[in-house]
């Protein structure tokens, strides 16, 4: 019975540091509002600090509009996850992308996404006539996958790490990373780098994380470049 007792114990003890873990990590950001709520699901965030733009005599200003600890707060982007997580690992090469790589990758999300709930597949234009915006959405939807075809021409059909067929013994199952997987798995599915190599069977060795991570940093640079 104390053998038992004592694994109760544990595992309760072992659930609430999970739980800890969780709410630590989805912790409201020093700086923001009391009032916004603990949301474990939405994980990692920042402070959103809203701004104006005012004129001055100096000439035009950003202005934030909000004061000092009531600011909003936003989920992070994926690459803000990524270097959140690099920071905590330390190491002498911290991991950064340009503001240019996150609009890129922020522009490239938010395209998926409304392609994918956008419906319009499932739209009929011949009933639209009911005082809809039946073909307002098709332009709109139109343009988007125009956008992100030129996304991921960027992208291009490159590879980010190549298996060598010829010695497929030594490669133990690998198969070669495009560029594409490294994007689509980090932005779209939300995979670390290593998970991305992981999948094609490539280990986390620092050369081989590397590589990924320069693959996905140059075609976001390519992407933001249009």
């Amino acid at each position: 019975m104390a053998v038992q007792k004592q694994a109760k114990v544990s595992a309760a003890q072992g659930e609430a540091a999970r739980l800890d873990r969780i709410k630590a990590k989805a912790a409201v950001p020093d700086g923001c509002s009391d009032a916004i709520p603990l949301v474990p699901a939405a994980g990692l965030s920042v402070v959103f600090r809203h701004s104006e733009g005012v004129m001055t005599p100096s000439g035009p200003r950003s202005r934030a509009t909000t004061i000092a600890g009531q600011h909003a707060v936003r989920r992070c982007g994926p690459l803000e996850v990524m270097e959140h997580l690099a920071a905590r690992r330390g190491g002498k090469d911290p991991l950064v992308f340009t503001l240019g790589q996150h609009a890129a990758a922020v522009e490239y999300v938010a395209l998926a996404e409304w392609c994918a709930s956008s419906g319009v597949k499932l739209s009929s234009l011949e009933g639209g006539g009911g005082g809809g915006d039946t073909m307002g959405r098709m332009d709109r939807y139109c343009q988007a996958m125009a956008r992100m075809r030129l996304m991921r021409a960027a992208i291009g059909s490159g590879v980010a790490l190549e298996a060598r067929v010829a010695a497929a013994h030594h490669d133990r199952g690998r198969t070669s990373l495009p560029v594409a997987a490294v994007v689509d798995g980090v932005l779209i599915e939300g995979r670390s780098i290593a998970a991305v190599l992981a999948r094609h069977r490539w280990s986390r060795q620092t050369p081989y994380m590397k590589a990924a991570q320069a693959a996905l940093s140059k075609a976001l640079t390519r992407m933001y470049g249009l």
